[in-house]
């Protein structure tokens, strides 16, 4: 499995938890970080977006713990 971003998400940074299990993207277009559990064989499953954020407010980075 893969994953794919509609047209204008613009994903501009992405991170991973320490352990490896999970990964998140901040989506300047669209306002929105997304979450994808990472699969024993590297595929990507969604797991949800959180939105609330302006679309090309000026968010530059992610980080997480």
């Amino acid at each position: 499995m893969s994953a794919s971003f509609p047209t204008g998400t613009a994903p501009i940074d992405l991170t991973m938890t320490r352990d490896d299990r999970f990964l998140y993207t901040l989506n300047a277009g669209a306002g929105t970080i997304a979450a994808f559990q990472v699969s024993r064989d590297g595929g990507l499953i969604p797991r949800g977006e959180a939105g609330g954020l302006t679309p090309g407010g000026g968010a530059q980075g992610i980080a997480v713990r």
